[in-house]
């Protein structure tokens, strides 16, 4: 850790923003993933029950494809209503 944080300093400040800049760009990343994988749990959850077997029935695409959509559609929602808050 002791080393990391000398080559940290070591940086130049354009190499500090260029740094900055990828780690903001990881966590985002990494925090869609998070959210993807949390939504897909839920949905399985929620609409696959009883026994798997090798294909989904109809009811589980029609639950799971739902699902996806409204969890979509609160993101884009959530998106559009931070970008909106950003430029008042």
């Amino acid at each position: 850790m002791a080393d990391t944080l000398k080559l940290l300093e070591g940086l130049d400040d354009k190499s500090r923003d260029e740094l900055s800049q990828f780690i903001e760009q990881e966590n985002g990343r990494a925090k869609i993933q998070q959210g993807i994988l949390e939504f897909t749990d839920r949905c399985f959850k929620r609409c696959v029950v009883g026994k798997l077997g090798n294909s989904l029935d109809r009811n589980e695409e029609t639950c799971l494809q739902n699902c996806v959509d409204r969890w979509l559609d609160v993101n884009i929602y959530l998106i559009k209503y931070l970008e909106n808050t950003k430029k008042m």
